[in-house]
This record gives structure tokens, C-alpha cells and sequence, in this order.
């Protein structure tokens, strides 16, 4: 029983707003033994803490240098959820986006990743979504947010 927690991997956003932007989202994420909240439009560490209590004890609370690592490593257990075109697609739009500051165009994600239609990148777009790795505002073009991007 233990070993399963210790293998879960979980994002959820929360009902919260973030004290230092007023703004959000915010988010749990959870990994083993180890919880971190934190606002993803602004990157401010909320709370942090181990659920073990005698790791609490002994070790206090998770040192904040840490958190980026695990953030990338929540972030690695969510793409094993998705398909290897789902993956490479993450990972294409993680390099468009840290370059130019948007996301790529559908058409833009279809020639890149050689696909036949839009509706390949739309299906994988849904994958990601429904893995907690993106957010969409389909009422925008380019409308695609990185969850767990730094």
C-alpha cells in the first residue's frame, strides 16, 4: 500500500489566490512523500512540506532549491501518462515557447512534428490537457500555457 503512494504523482489547481501576485492559478503537486504549492503565474513557493511526520520532524520543511528539480520531475511523471507523440509535442512546444514567449500555431505543431493533419496535433493538444501538462483558452489563438513550465 505504501509503495503506491510513494509512486503517485498528482497535480491539482486549487481554489486559491496566490498572496504575492494576487492572481493564479495555484497548484498542488505531489510526488511520493512530498507536497509543494505554488502559484503558476508568478513561480512564488506557497507551502512545501514531506507528509511523513517523522520526516517533517527531522528535516523540516523541503529546502526551496529543491523545488524546480521537483517540479521537472512531476513534470516527467505526468508525460509517462501521455503517448510518445504527445511527448515529443510537449517537449516541441516547451522549445517554441521558451524561445519566442507563444505557443506555435496548430499548423505551425503539424509541420514541425510531420503530421498528416491538425487534427493529430488537436488530438494530442486534448492528451496533454487531460494529463495536466497544458491549459488551453480555445478562445484565443495561440491560446496553449505550459502547467509546470518554469
Amino acid at each position: 500500500m505504501d509503495d503506491e503512494r510513494d509512486s503517485h504523482t498528482s497535480k491539482r489547481v486549487m481554489p486559491l489566490i496566490c498572496g504575492e501576485c494576487d492572481g493564479g492559478p495555484v497548484v498542488q503537486l505531489q510526488q511520493g512523500g512530498r507536497i509543494l504549492i505554488r502559484c503558476e503565474a508568478c513561480g512564488a513557493r506557497l507551502f512545501s512540506y514531506y507528509l511523513d511526520p517523522q520526516r517533517r520532524e527531522d528535516e523540516g520543511e523541503p529546502p526551496a532549491e529543491s523545488d524546480p528539480l521537483f517540479v521537472r520531475q512531476v513534470e516527467r511523471e505526468l508525460l509517462r501518462q501521455v503517448g510518445q507523440p504527445a511527448q515529443a509535442l510537449y517537449e516541441y512546444l516547451r522549445r517554441f515557447m521558451s524561445r519566442y514567449g507563444y505557443a506555435p500555431t496548430l499548423r505551425e505543431m503539424q509541420r514541425e512534428m510531420r503530421w498528416r493533419s491538425v487534427n493529430t496535433v488537436r488530438y494530442h493538444l486534448e492528451r496533454l490537457e487531460s494529463a495536466g501538462l497544458i491549459e488551453r483558452d480555445y478562445a484565443t489563438a495561440r491560446g496553449i500555457r505550459l502547467v509546470l513550465a518554469a
